[in-house]
């Protein structure tokens, strides 16, 4: 039994110290509700894909296409540190799952991809509305977790100015009770 706890306390040390300190897009928190928070987000660049089929293939799709690009498969062999969060939105005919960029590029200085599938886009600063969740997530929990974020914006007087996003901090092998996601909606006022 101790080697099954020493196990689980290594493997939630192990996410908890190499999974905190990737970079994300920066973001200041202006106000926090009833469980969510609205926030303002900078200016920030994605590596995006677009993909078909359900929310799982969809995810794992753009994920492989886009680890590709990051991992080397570039113009110049470059490898591009990950960051978080896995950016995964669905429109009326596909998703598009996205990367967000390191910092230190700019749409000028990325490496252009050899996979014609990725492209790049600058997303400008907007508020959005996040809503936090923990463990595994699969399409029934996202978008059970997007009607109640709608739910409570409407409730506090919000009107959602665009489709939601799933956003994933983790990598597949973090411990699962440390999975953290996120629903964000951009917002009106």
């Amino acid at each position: 039994m101790s080697t099954v706890v020493v196990v689980i306390f290594g493997w939630m040390g192990i996410t908890y110290f190499t999974e905190t300190n990737i970079e994300k897009p920066a973001y200041k928190v202006v106000e926090k509700k009833s469980g969510y928070e609205i926030r303002e987000y900078d200016s920030f660049l994605v590596a995006l894909t677009r993909t078909q089929g359900d929310f799982d293939q969809s995810r794992s799709q753009g994920f492989r296409t886009l680890a590709g690009y990051i991992f080397g498969g570039n113009e110049s062999a470059e490898k591009i540190k990950m960051t978080a969060p896995v950016i995964q939105r669905k429109s009326q005919d596909d998703q598009t799952v996205a990367f967000v960029v390191p910092k230190k590029y700019t749409i000028d200085t990325l490496p252009e991809a050899n996979d014609p599938r990725i492209q790049f886009e600058v997303i400008e600063a907007k508020r959005l509305a996040a809503l936090l969740f923990w463990g595994y997530a699969n399409e029934g929990d996202v978008k059970s977790k997007e009607q109640l974020l709608l739910s409570k914006l409407k409730a506090d007087g919000y009107l959602a100015t665009g489709n939601s996003i799933y956003a994933s901090y983790n990598s597949p092998y973090a411990f699962p009770l440390m999975k953290r996601h996120e629903i964000l909606i951009e917002i009106n006022r």
